[in-house]
């Protein structure tokens, strides 16, 4: 069940969309000499057409010209072309969303779409029936989402300001309706969250809270822990990863990691990795590891992307170097991560280091990892992709969307 906002970084949006302007003037020299003439010839045809007056040109006087004859030109038969090997990442358009928005993977497959504004719908599709249905509406904007034990969704909001606080809302993927959910005791000073492993959701709050909340399906109901202070004291929003036996690590915006135990309802700091960074990104691996990713250098003030990529081991209490991340392009670094099975197959997606880089050509990449060959296989990606969103049965599904707003979707199966 992963599936993420892909391209949301306007910053980098920006200056990709640039480049791409930049690419296309840089086309075929011919292109840049042949354009007068044809700007002309438009113009000319353009009159023809509607039918005015073309302006008197000069008249020539014309000389009969003696030509020469032909000589008989030699043929030869063409030499057989290759058949093209079928290409990877074959997409295949598919039914475009009626809107984009938060999207999430429901248990039976289908993926759930939220029009994230006030009196916005929400709709499933079914890659099966390939085929998108408007649900219920929403009862009003969330952010965040988790699917619950029993399939049913639980959305509300954390981390940001003018949103709803203090209310749940739930949709039932079987009648696609959306009902009120029960009330917590947080409001706009909640900081994170975290869906534990036993279904029950974790509500973090912020600076100087008593208790954070736990959210249990099964009650329906909010109850209330003890709260840490040092953590609250440092949070401001956090991303996190089980470590299996009911552990969870957090990686605060700041740098910070974090381990929760929801056995013991108590934190503790977790050991520093070689390289700290800020806004970094977790993912959980096979065998209760957990990839440590993106962000940027904590260490000074330039924001250059992380050099490295690394690997907590919870049974160890260690970090090591992911040494996969160096088979790359030194020049890309990994934004998103998606783990396909469980022998630890990998789908990256990676993005120029620095702008330096987009202009001299680089352009972000999608790709995919097979640790028994210890190789990654590189893909374009387009500048149009919004979101990546992994299906079960190794799909992929792609929804891009232009700056025009114009949306279309595609499909592909992993190898």
């Amino acid at each position: 069940m992963l599936c993420r906002l892909r391209w949301p970084d306007w910053r980098r949006f920006h200056y990709l969309v640039g480049l791409g302007e930049k690419q296309r003037a840089r086309g075929p020299g011919a292109l840049r000499y042949l354009l007068p003439g044809l700007l002309l010839f438009v113009a000319i045809a353009c009159n023809r057409v509607s039918g005015e007056p073309i302006p008197d040109v000069p008249q020539v006087e014309l000389f009969e010209v003696q030509t020469a004859t032909a000589l008989p030109v030699a043929t030869s038969t063409p030499a057989p072309t290759a058949t093209p090997e079928p290409e990877p990442f074959e997409w295949s358009e598919v039914a475009k969303p009626p809107f984009v928005g938060p999207t999430l993977v429901l248990n039976d497959g289908r993926v759930l779409v939220r029009e994230n504004r006030e009196l916005g719908d929400s709709a499933v599709y079914d890659p099966e029936s390939d085929v998108w249905e408007l649900q219920g509406e929403p009862l009003f904007p969330a952010i965040a989402s988790a699917v619950l034990p029993g399939g049913r969704v639980i959305v509300f909001n954390y981390g940001f300001r003018n949103f709803v606080w203090d209310r749940t809302q739930i949709f039932d993927p079987d009648s696609g309706l959306w009902s009120e959910g029960p009330r917590g005791h947080f409001d706009e000073r909640v900081r994170a969250y975290a869906v534990l492993d036993d279904g029950r959701i974790l509500l973090i709050k912020g600076v100087d809270e008593e208790f954070d909340e736990i959210y249990d399906s099964e009650t329906d109901s909010w109850q209330q822990i003890p709260s840490s202070i040092q953590f609250s004291v440092l949070i401001d929003r956090a991303v996190n990863a089980s470590l299996g036996q009911g552990r969870y690590l957090f990686a605060i915006r700041q740098g910070g990691l974090w381990i929760f135990d929801s056995a013991l309802t108590s934190w503790e700091e977790a050991v520093p990795p070689n390289e700290a960074r800020r806004d970094a990104r977790l993912v959980e691996l096979p065998g209760n590891k957990v990839l440590y990713y993106s962000g940027t250098d904590i260490t000074g003030f330039t924001n250059a992307p992380a050099k490295t990529v690394e690997v907590f081991d919870p049974s160890a209490n260690t970090w090591s170097i992911w040494q996969p991340a160096s088979l790359v392009d030194e020049d890309l670094f990994m934004i998103d991560v998606w783990v396909v099975d469980d022998v630890g197959t990998i789908l990256g997606e990676f993005a120029p280091r620095t702008e330096l880089d987009v202009l001299d050509g680089l352009l972000p990449e999608l790709g995919l990892y097979d640790p028994v060959q210890n190789q990654w296989t590189m893909f374009d990606r387009t500048f149009d992709t919004r979101e990546y969103i992994l299906l079960p049965g190794r799909r992929l599904m792609r929804v891009d969307q232009t700056i025009a707003g114009e949306i279309s979707a595609w499909m592909t199966v992993l190898p």
